[in-house]
């Protein structure tokens, strides 16, 4: 009989994560036999290949092996592979709650239009910047508010999300050509095809992060760039994003990511007038304003200084129309 459900996960060049995770999977506190493993290996080098070859989990595992394409690749050729009615997408570098399997699988109950979107808990290291310190305290507080509210589309992540298989294959699953926020592409196609998405917070996973504000402002450059890609393909898509005019800073933060937009100030010297400020509130308030400039450093990028003053008259006119 097949498992009920699949983890589906890919894998590049990190056998220890890889390790720990497959571990953290032994001590599920559904039956072996409710779900397998898919791993797949995207171009690895570094002993994942012989450490699979050596490892004998209780439950059932499979290994795929293809030249590096990106994690979407992969997570669509595990998504093939697998057996179960249900497809569940981990990192290599998560850990599993006891609970994780379990709680996805009721959740998903029988119902096939169902998206799972678990707790992602970051772990930073000891001595991490304040910046990351501050994404972290984000993050906590975000699965907070997803107890109270009722989640869309903008809250599925590719890591710790589950699916039906048949909803899967039946939007495609994962555009493998887009390097980043090809999770949230395909939120919005599991969207439009009629998902109902749902928190499941004893779905629990741990990712250990290492990223200081040099990769966070980074990231979230690319990502701005990548939205730009998303509107031309569809402009719905972004429709409740930054990109699409639904901002979260307040009105005279917007003049000032304006104003360093049009001096161009380089990252770093925001990010270290953060460090400096002497309240943590402060901190928060000026790292979401960095962060949020950062996204628009990358819009800018591809479309151009006047992006912004497109994207700004809407607000205006939204507003307006709001207060009539």
């Amino acid at each position: 009989m097949p498992p009920e459900l699949s983890v589906v996960i890919p894998t590049h060049d990190r056998r220890d994560l890889l390790r720990a995770c497959l571990y953290s999977f032994e001590h599920q506190s559904a039956s072996p036999e409710m779900f397998e493993v898919v791993v797949v290996i995207d171009g690895s080098a570094d002993g994942t290949v012989e450490m699979l070859s050596a490892y004998v989990p209780p439950f059932g595992v499979s290994v795929l092996e293809q030249a590096q394409a990106g994690a979407a690749a992969a997570r669509n050729a595990g998504a093939e592979a697998a057996n179960g009615r249900v497809l569940l997408f981990v990192d290599d570098d998560m850990a599993a709650s006891r609970s994780l399997v379990a709680a996805h699988l009721a959740a998903q109950g029988s119902n096939e239009a169902i998206a799972g979107v678990g707790v992602i808990h970051r772990q930073i290291p000891r001595g991490a910047d304040r910046f990351a310190q501050l994404r972290a305290e984000a993050s906590r507080e975000h699965y907070e508010h997803l107890l109270a509210r009722p989640l869309t589309h903008l809250d599925c992540y590719g890591g710790n999300f589950s699916v039906s298989r048949s909803l899967f294959n039946e939007v495609d699953g994962f555009s493998v050509d887009l390097p980043m926020l090809n999770d949230y592409e395909l939120a919005y196609r599991l969207h439009e095809a009629g998902a109902r998405f749902v928190f499941v917070p004893d779905a629990e996973v741990t990712e250990e992060r290492r990223d200081d504000w040099r990769e966070i402002v980074a990231d979230r450059e690319r990502r701005g760039r990548i939205a730009v890609d998303l509107y031309r393909r569809d402009a719905a898509i972004v429709a409740q994003t930054e990109l699409g005019g639904n901002e979260y800073l307040r009105r005279p933060w917007l003049f000032v990511r304006l104003l360093c937009l049009a001096l161009r100030v380089p990252p770093a010297a925001l990010v270290r007038v953060g460090f400096l400020l002497p309240r943590r509130s402060w901190a928060r308030t000026w790292f979401t304003f960095v962060f949020s400039y950062a996204f628009w450093r990358g819009v800018v990028a591809v479309m151009g200084f006047r992006a912004l003053w497109v994207v700004f008259a809407r607000r205006r006119r939204s507003n307006a129309e709001e207060d009539a």
